[in-house]
């Protein structure tokens, strides 16, 4: 544990300010020769508009600490930062700021490190931070107020995702690892927890200094105190990882090699991907265009043309959203898309919809026990005179309380009226009833908008005019990298791709990789409204969503015939790949098909959140097993076969009924009866 003071760092003048260098890697390196794996700094920024350095081949971080700022990338729309709010964006970005401010930044080179960096208040309940993996680093710098840090040695073990903040996710499921002596100790992660030395060392940190430590070290953080945390971690080299991308490829942000000739999908290519697309990407965002271009950049290197289809999402960006408790401000994300002003009220905790519960609600401030509500319980809420509701997310128990975004959707809201609503930390929740908290304000500033998401299209024709489709969907959520759910799916289908480009197929493929599935299904919904003319040749729906997991049992949910079920089941017999197939509407792209009367099916690995947890920090690349893939793969891609070569389709053109009172209730057309 090294401390470093003001007197440690480098400072250097810019156009607009100064930069304060707190470490850079290695120690040798120079800042203007751009010959460092990452670099953390702090910069004031005294020019209203300025504009950021170009660096094509690094990656960043950036959070305010005094003043806020407003971002653009690429002239795209503008991103507003309050204090301590942690955005990325690629270095390649042509990057404009508006306003002043002290920030704080993390660079990291793109293919050679990777980091996280994330902000912490620090009060009563002390924070344990660990840095254990393998050339992991961990930089704690203090903002504001005052902490002691105490340092423990690690001596043995792995540490978990429940016992440690991290980011990185390296501390999640491997199929194997390697102590310090080189020797190999099969098992998940999370079964072998780390033992501690008693505190070895003791650090008092004030106003601007800073801990760096190395692998293997834990800190327990205690005092009062803005913090902000990183860490660092080299990833293996691969021959392909530094090879020159043209510049058109570097503005994407995404550094994959070049894709000229054909290639095919083994467990590198697929590794790759998953490098490549490891940063979140949810709905609307310049972030999930990049991917779309790169999904089907990897289409065309497969032989197979591709394009790229636009349609209209909601927007907003979120200027301002606080929740006070009896005065006092408690942490909280706003709902986007849910209006602007401010509600007042007597705080009602809500645990249940039923019609007791929602009878309570008039003029009152909502607490629910969910992270969100559908159409009907929106409904009843309106009615009753509900002024604003507030939503709870997260663990209790993990020291980690990141705090969900979520959007009040129209399709929830329908003819009503809008009221403001934010989303708290489980913990806060608990802490509202604790403290018997009587009234709760919300405040909402934002500007809402109509943005873009994009679905990306690329077909492999048949000799019929008719296709079978195959989708997933590629956007994340707010807080996950989004590699099981569902880059994995988008995976899987450039797979079936490669596996079948040179068959001769009767049906042709046409895959569709969709945006914006986190938000409502709102890709698979455009294509099929902009589309559906052309639905009545598409003979069968194949979605992918969430496969390749270490763990997990493997499910088809089938909104078609039984029979269809049932010949997924003497397939995976015959083959030798265990699947449980049934009926049912599955939660993702196949639903917007299914409704349109297209057969369609939806194949998924589902493992317990506690080996691949998703809509979280930790759905990364650690979670999935390129051999699994490869089965997974197979087997999907041998199904899709026999339905593309079939002379006709077997699947039947009708939808159940029981299917499709469950498409009614799941599309909010009847209310599901309880």
């Amino acid at each position: 544990m090294e401390k470093r003071t003001v007197s440690d760092y480098r400072v250097s003048a810019w156009s607009g300010g100064t930069t304060t260098q707190l470490a850079i890697f290695p120690e040798t390196a120079v800042y203007a020769d751009r010959d460092f794996l990452w670099r953390v700094s702090s910069a004031t920024v005294e020019l209203e508009t300025s504009d950021f350095t170009p660096l094509p081949d690094y990656d960043r971080l950036i959070a305010t600490l005094e003043g806020s700022i407003v971002l653009t990338h690429n002239g795209g729309a503008p991103i507003t930062l309050q204090p301590f709010e942690v955005h990325a964006f690629s270095g390649a970005d042509e990057t404009r700021s508006v306003g002043r401010c002290r920030d704080f930044n993390l660079m990291l080179r793109r293919g050679r490190v990777r980091g996280s960096m994330e902000a912490r208040e620090l009060t009563e309940t002390p924070i344990r931070v660990c840095a254990d993996a393998a050339g992991e680093q961990l930089l704690v710098y203090c903002a504001s107020g005052q902490c002691t840090a105490a340092e423990e040695h690690v001596q043995t073990g792995i540490v978990s995702p429940q016992t440690s903040s991290d980011p990185i996710g390296e501390r999640i499921l491997r199929s194997a690892q390697k102590d310090r002596t080189g020797e190999e100790h099969a098992g998940t992660g999370i079964a072998c927890p780390p033992t501690f030395a008693a505190a070895a060392d003791n650090a008092i940190l004030h106003p601007g200094e800073s801990l760096l430590c190395t692998a293997p070290a834990c800190l327990t953080l205690r005092g009062n105190a803005n913090l902000m945390i990183c860490r660092m971690l080299p990833v293996k080299e691969s021959p392909h990882l530094w090879r020159r991308t043209s510049c058109a490829t570097r503005r994407l942000g995404i550094n994959y090699e070049p894709m000229k000739g054909a290639f095919h999908m083994t467990q590198e290519t697929m590794k790759k991907i998953f490098q490549d697309t490891d940063f979140v990407h949810t709905s609307g965002t310049p972030e999930e265009l990049r991917v779309a271009e790169y999904l089907k950049a990897r289409c065309e290197a497969l032989g197979v043309a591709a394009r790229i289809e636009a349609f209209p999402v909601a927007m907003a960006e979120m200027e301002e959203a606080h929740v006070y408790a009896d005065g006092r401000e408690i942490p909280c994300k706003g709902f986007f898309c849910c209006g602007s002003g401010e509600v007042e009220g007597e705080l009602y905790y809500m645990p249940a919809q039923d019609p007791i519960s929602i009878a309570g609600a008039r003029d009152k401030i909502v607490l629910m026990d969910t992270a969100g509500i559908g159409f009907f319980g929106y409904q009843d809420l309106m009615k009753a005179g509900a002024k604003g509701i507030l939503f709870q997310c997260g663990d209790l128990h993990y020291p980690i309380h990141d705090i969900d975004e979520r959007d009040l959707r129209a399709a929830v809201v329908g003819e009503e009226n809008k009221v403001l609503c934010a989303m708290l930390h489980t913990a806060s929740a608990v802490e509202l009833l604790r403290s018997e908290t009587r009234r709760v304000k919300i405040v909402i500033r934002q500007r809402e908008y109509e943005g873009e998401s994009h679905n990306v299209i690329a077909e492999l024709p048949g000799k019929r005019d008719e296709w079978i489709a195959l989708t997933a969907h590629y956007d994340t959520t707010a807080l996950s990298h989004g590699s099981y759910d569902n880059m994995s799916g988008c995976v899987g289908l450039l797979g079936v791709l490669d596996a079948l480009k040179e068959k001769e197929l009767n049906y042709g493929l046409r895959l569709i990789f969709c945006g914006s599935e986190e938000r409502g299904l709102l890709g698979s919904k455009a294509y099929v409204r902009d589309h559906e003319a052309e639905l009545e040749k598409i003979a069968l729906d194949v979605n992918l969503d969430m496969i390749g997991t270490w763990l997990g049992k493997f499910i088809a949910k089938v909104s078609a015939e039984e029979k269809l079920a049932g010949y997924i089941s003497y397939l995976a017999a015959e083959l030798g790949f265990p699947v449980h197939a049934s009926l049912g509407v599955y939660s993702s792209d196949s639903t917007p098909f299914a409704d349109k009367e297209v057969p369609s099916l939806s194949f998924a690995r589902l493992a317990s959140p506690k080996a691949a947890p998703i809509h979280c920090r930790y759905d990364l690349p650690e979670v999935l097993s390129m051999a699994q893939m490869e089965k997974d793969i197979a087997f999907i891609a041998e199904f899709t076969r026999r339905m593309a070569v079939s002379v006709v389709c077997p699947v039947a053109r009708e939808i159940p009924e029981k299917i499709k009172t469950e498409l009614d209730e799941y599309l909010f057309r009847k209310r599901r009866k309880n």
